[in-house]
């Protein structure tokens, strides 16, 4: 377990670069693996400045499964991610397959793309641009329902460990 919260990493990291005024390069890696043997490795690198910050952060899922309950997770996605005074900028990009079975055993496999999937925030709250695709059924970002945020939410949720 880390002794150091993200709060106060970040803190130290800016005190950090204001003090040396320039850039600090960051770069984490974390590998997570369940107990059937699935892995979910996520690499990060960024520059923290002044005033700002970038990064860009790949997860890989091979045979990952999340939950108790059997479902499986391959694929890839891909975050970047601009932060200046003004706004926060993320974008992701990706295809993930979830694997699981249904009442009757059978199996059961969905697919999510993400392509250019922008999510801004600049005071008035998101706002969403790109496709998503969900089993062969695309849809504009912008126009998502509320279910179908959620869902999204719960896909990208496995970035809260980069």
């Amino acid at each position: 377990m880390n002794r150091f919260s993200r709060p106060m990493l970040l803190a130290f990291l800016l005190a950090v670069a204001a003090n040396a005024q320039a850039a600090v390069d960051v770069q984490r890696d974390v590998t997570l693996t369940d107990d059937a043997g699935g892995t979910l490795v996520i690499t990060t690198q960024g520059t923290l400045e002044i005033g700002g910050s970038e990064s860009l952060t790949t997860a890989e899922f091979d045979g990952f499964q999340p939950n108790a309950d059997g479902r499986t997770i391959n694929g890839q996605m891909v975050r970047s991610r601009y932060r200046d005074l003004d706004e926060l900028v993320t974008t992701y990009d990706g295809l993930l397959e979830s694997e699981s079975t249904d009442a009757d055993g059978n199996p059961v496999i969905n697919t999510l793309v993400l392509e250019n999937l922008q999510v801004r925030r600049d005071g008035d709250g998101p706002e969403f641009s790109g496709q998503v695709t969900w089993n062969g059924e695309t849809v504009d970002a912008a126009e998502l329902p509320p279910q179908a945020i959620y869902i999204l939410r719960r896909a990208l949720r496995f970035f809260r460990f980069a």
